[in-house]
């Protein structure tokens, strides 16, 4: 946010000069919030939220910010409509499909909820045949004019929908829904429900903005394609709502359309968001959100193959604005760092010290002095780089090859990681590759079937003994599958209490359909040598055998079609967190780098990274391709006596290949300050 000027501190601080300085610092401050479910909206209601309004990002670790109210048989929480108002937030949203009440919360913060209540806006008292059978996807407004909140619900009643005037969902019996309003100016006491929206057909998920001195209404119309189809409309009002609603628009959205003709599309969203007008509905038969932008609520543009929402499936919600600040999860984000790179250097040029292809996975220091000694992953074998200084190398010698046919790692063993046991030997980490059989990656890269491997020397690093595999994937090696399977490009480091050893991992296996992601596992430090030690986390611990155990994801890509990959780790004391360094490919866009690159993430205890604290570091490509810039294998090394600065290394090549003019990847390295 930003800070007031410092002229206007002298200045007294008169309701005239503050209302137009706080207005402008808020708007400067507003994100776009997204409520929504999944599933049948028995786990509860989920958040996302965004600054431009085409990339969504999941809070609260992509968990439910509140859980379905124990109601019996008003137990879900679908429909979520959340609205901020004078520093609270509150909601309403829909709790069976069947029924005569919805649900209300308020929160200041998103994070901490008052007791759900039961509203019931249809009166006891009323006939049975105007009665509701159900209350569905209520929509809370703040109505300016009236000064209390305004909630629209489309409900059936009986009397409606016997009534045989044809305007039904079918033409023949069934739902024959209507607009209703109940009003509250306390969240304790609510009007009781009144008609608000007839148009002589049957209408589900209406809701409003104003623009000017007018509501706009998006509704969907919902009748067969005889009648005009289950299509999106708009319809308008004046801001006093002292007339009726004009008669609904042509469709805008869905059948009938210029805008996704084909696509079933219903729980729509209208908000103006920097100048323009932004159309969110949910895709239900494709399984994904879709968006639109107009100008002027006319003519619409088709954006939904840029839109970015959260993974698997989020379903009906509302996309709200709130100032940054006023979110809990938000401003726990508020510290975190801000990360400064500097301009970029070369540290070892492509064939230099007879080295190519490197480094190929993460730095892995043995130590820093009197002399530095570092092992690197370069072509499909490990190097032991020696110098005086960090980056100031002198001499490379192979200390690992890979092994022979047959064995797991024929094709590629680099170490990545390296690690001091109590004993005194080297543990090093590495990626081991069996490449028989498998089919091309591309860009003239092998496949491979990976896992994450053991070798240990006794002589600082100049010779390796393998002890095989500690972690291998769930899934087997399937040569007619994917190029890139298995888990692999492992960073292991000993975390701050000294008990564990902590490996993150890429898993290639794309259980689910989940992509490449980020996963992790520990070991007693006391048993690193021992076979079998190690565990992966699954689910909430550390509960699955590190050969062949299922695994969860720690750190996710949180965009469409993207990969996360390539972590490296260090515990920051200065911060008192975990920084995580990886790359993020997002490959439906063939890894371009608006939204690929090196990015940052944070934790408190290694293990939960919220995505809200992560940033991107560097708009850059991160998977090799002919003939294209990529940066990959990032490695934060810290300056001694100063954690909070220090030098990214990472693998680079501006113009990558295999033969000129292209050139492999080499060393280079980075200033980069918190």
């Amino acid at each position: 946010m930003q800070s007031i000027p410092a002229f206007l501190l002298t200045l007294p601080l008169t309701a005239s000069l503050l209302a137009p300085l706080a207005s402008a610092m808020a708007a400067n401050d507003d994100v776009l919030l997204f409520s929504f479910f999944r599933g049948n909206g028995e786990a509860g209601t989920y958040l996302a939220w965004s600054e431009d309004g085409v990339h969504f990002r999941p809070l609260n670790d992509d968990k439910p910010i509140f859980q379905p109210a124990p109601w019996p048989g008003q137990n879900l929480t679908r429909d979520p409509s959340i609205i901020h108002r004078d520093g609270r937030f509150h909601a309403v949203w829909t709790s069976s499909w069947k029924g005569r009440v919805f649900g209300y919360a308020e929160s200041p913060d998103l994070v901490h909820w008052s007791e759900p209540l039961k509203v019931q806006p249809f009166p006891d008292s009323l006939p049975a045949e105007d009665q509701p059978q159900n209350v569905w996807a209520p929509e809370i407004h703040w109505d300016p004019a009236q000064k209390n909140f305004a909630i629209l619900f489309s409900s059936t009643t009986d009397r409606e929908s016997r009534n045989g005037d044809g305007s039904n969902n079918n033409g023949k019996d069934g739902h024959d829904h209507r607009i209703y309003i109940t009003r509250t100016a306390d969240g304790k006491t609510f009007s009781p429900a009144k008609l608000f929206f007839d148009q002589h057909f049957s209408v589900i998920d209406a809701q409003m903005a104003l623009d000017g001195e007018r509501w706009v209404m998006v509704i969907k119309h919902e009748q067969e394609i005889r009648l005009g189809g289950k299509n999106l409309r708009l319809t308008f009002a004046p801001s006093n709502l002292s007339k009726p609603w004009s008669p609904v628009s042509a469709p805008v959205f869905g059948p009938g359309s210029a805008v996704r003709p084909n696509e079933m599309v219903e729980g729509a969203c209208l908000v103006k968001w920097k100048g323009r007008w932004h159309l969110y509905t949910d895709a239900f038969a494709s399984h994904h959100y879709s968006m639109a932008t107009s100008p002027d609520l006319q003519t619409w543009t088709d954006r939904t193959d840029e839109l970015v929402m959260p993974p698997n499936n989020p379903r009906h919600g509302t996309i709200f604005r709130a100032s940054r600040s006023a979110v809990g999860f938000l401003r726990q984000t508020t510290n975190t760092p801000r990360i400064v790179l500097g301009d970029p250097e070369v540290v070892l040029a492509d064939g230099q010290l007879g080295l190519k292809y490197f480094p190929d996975g993460r730095l892995a220091v043995v130590r820093t002095k009197p002399d530095c000694r570092v092992i690197v992953a370069a072509g499909v074998s490990s190097f032991l780089l020696e110098g005086p200084a960090m980056g100031k190398f002198t001499q490379a010698t192979k200390v690992l090859e890979k092994g022979g046919p047959g064995e797991f790692d024929n094709g590629y063993a680099g170490i990545t990681a390296a690690v001091r046991a109590p004993s005194g030997e080297l543990l090093a980490f590495y990626h081991a590759e069996d490449q028989e059989g498998m089919k091309t990656v591309g860009n003239g890269i092998p496949g491979f079937y990976c896992r994450v491997a053991l070798a240990v020397s006794k002589d600082d690093g100049r010779t390796f003994e393998k002890r095989g595999p500690v972690l291998s994937g769930q899934l087997p090696k399937d040569a007619s599958g994917r190029g890139d399977q298995g888990v692999g490009e492992p960073w292991v480091f000993a975390e701050p209490k000294g008990e564990f050893l902590y490996a993150y991992y890429s898993s290639h296996e794309r259980v689910n359909g989940r992509g490449v992601q980020i996963c992790m596992a520990r070991c007693p430090v006391a048993d690193a040598l021992k076979p079998g030690a190690w565990n992966k986390f699954h689910a909430d611990g550390f509960t699955e055998a590190g050969l062949g155990g299922k695994d969860t994801p720690v750190v996710t890509s949180g965009q469409k079609d993207a990969d996360a990959l390539f972590p490296h780790v260090v515990f920051i004391p200065a911060l008192r967190q975990f920084v995580m360094m990886f790359c993020l490919n997002v490959w439906r866009g063939g890894g371009q780098p608006e939204r690929s690159g090196i990015y940052a993430a944070f934790s408190d205890d290694g293990i939960r990274w919220p995505r809200e604290r992560m940033q991107q570091i560097w708009k850059v490509p991160v998977i090799a391709a002919i003939g294209r810039e990529v940066a990959w294998h990032p490695t934060f090394i810290p300056d001694d006596g100063n954690d909070t600065r220090g030098w990214l290394y990472y693998g680079y090549s501006e113009n990558w290949g295999h033969k000129p003019p292209h050139k492999p990847h080499y060393m280079a390295r980075r200033r980069l300050a918190f």
